[in-house]
């Protein structure tokens, strides 16, 4: 490592060999800032907590360093434990764990029981999140190779939103520069879906989410739309801290797969999990309405679902295949090497996205597409996904109701009266590795 490079700890609680999709964005800014005169380190988990594990994505690190920590045990963990054991199978089910609001109904000792349950689990047990229980030991390891390795600077990235509190007490007790990194929304776009919260607890979030604002050097956001909305909520903070540092492809990367031929049949292709709204349906509509207008053959056409696709809101998705008469052309694969997945994406005719209620975020496989060069059909409402492939052309987005526009664009690719490829002009050339990492040393060197 070069002694005389400025040195950035990148602070992820995702990273490889972690398989999530949480950990690609530190991962790419830790393979290619050693390229632009900078010493990146990395703090995250150890691999024991992992749940999906892919060595693959290590290759390309060139011997960065990286720090692993253990996680804290949690009340929440000891109360799990106990409840499994000792709960009596007569025991009302609302004594359970459950991660969503709880709905209105009558006031009722059993409501009033739930209420105070989400209470103490949004104070208590979530609050910023569950990943809670990394804060010390990341702080304390945190703090240790600052000073041993005279690290100049700090990246956190969220989420989950604990990792920017890890920020702020390290802004705290040492002074080092801190930039807040946020891939998706905290407070100020409205609250969090996935958690149980109460008015104190929120009330604490958005307090804690200003103080990270506030304490910062500088607030990057990989999605244009968030940026603004911070910008505008949060004014009276100078306009130049909050940057626009989009995510990015790596070209050496997805060279290996250009000369990837297609596959025989007309494919189209998915990698991920299906939740949150996210459901190939209208596309299977289509396929059908085309079939039966005598417009493809469906023999001739083939949709790979690939990772966790077995179920859409607990129906297995090959009854919804069969029930559109598409048993035969729907293949369902598990989760594969991210190498593997991105050769089927390369050999696919198009690469589908479903991005339902994700108004300032954009899936990261988006740039995987892009960099494989395979036209993207996105399932989208209004939003950040729909402005990056209208602005860069490498797809089109329809909404999930929009059938008549999905069968014409599948319609249209299918007998080649569409481009399957797109242009890797100026504008693609943009969202390079080296170009956005080069945008994020340009405003580090500012600070």
């Amino acid at each position: 490592m070069n002694n005389s490079a400025k040195k950035i700890l990148l602070i992820s609680y995702h990273f490889p060999p972690s398989a999530a999709v949480g950990g690609l964005r530190s991962l790419n800014f830790a393979k290619t800032l050693p390229f632009l005169g900078w010493s990146p380190y990395v703090l995250t988990i150890k691999e024991q907590y992992l749940d999906n594990i892919d060595k693959g994505r290590l290759e390309g690190l060139n011997g960065t360093r990286i720090f692993r920590t253990s996680l804290n045990p949690t009340i929440l963990q000891g109360y799990l434990r106990f409840s499994s054991t000792y709960r009596k199978s007569s025991e009302p089910k609302g004594m359970g764990i459950s991660f969503t609001s709880s709905g209105n109904g009558n006031v009722s000792a059993k409501s009033m029981f739930s209420r105070f349950k989400r209470y103490l689990l949004s104070i208590f047990f979530v609050l910023p999140d569950r990943e809670r229980n990394w804060i010390i030991p990341a702080t304390l390891r945190a703090i240790r190779e600052i000073r041993r390795e005279k690290i100049d600077y700090i990246f956190t990235t969220c989420p989950p939103y604990s990792v920017h509190l890890v920020g702020l007490l390290l802004k705290m007790i040492t002074g080092v520069k801190w930039i807040a990194d946020f891939r998706d929304p905290w407070m100020t776009t409205g609250s969090k879906r996935t958690y149980p919260t109460c008015l104190l607890s929120l009330r604490i979030e958005r307090w804690l989410e200003k103080m990270v604002i506030q304490k910062s050097d500088m607030v990057t956001f990989n999605v244009e739309r968030l940026k603004d909305e911070y910008k505008k909520k949060y004014n009276s903070q100078p306009s130049e801290k909050f940057v626009y540092i989009p995510n990015g492809f790596d070209p050496t990367l997805f060279s290996k797969y250009k000369s990837l031929e297609k596959y025989d049949k007309f494919t189209l292709t998915y990698t991920g999990s299906l939740y949150v709204g996210r459901t190939p349906e209208p596309i299977f509509m289509a396929i059908r309405k085309l079939a039966d207008e005598g417009r493809i053959d469906i023999s001739k056409i083939r949709v790979k679902l690939v990772g966790s696709c077995q179920n859409i809101d607990g129906i297995p998705t090959s009854r919804l295949a069969d029930s559109y008469g598409l048993g035969s052309a729907v293949e369902i694969l598990d989760t594969v090497p991210y190498s593997n997945a991105l050769e089927i994406v390369k050999r696919s005719h198009l690469s589908l996205l479903f991005a339902p209620n994700l108004q300032f975020q954009i899936p990261a496989k988006v740039y995987d597409y892009m960099g494989l060069g395979t036209k993207v059909l996105a399932l989208t409402d209004e939003g950040a996904s729909a402005d990056f492939l209208n602005s860069t052309g490498i797809g089109r987005a329809f909404r999930s109701s929009d059938i008549s526009g999905i069968m014409e664009f599948i319609s249209r690719s299918f007998n080649n009266q569409e481009s399957l490829s797109f242009r890797k002009d100026a504008i693609i050339s943009e969202f390079s590795l080296k170009a956005v990492t080069q945008r994020l040393v340009e405003r580090l060197n500012k600070i």
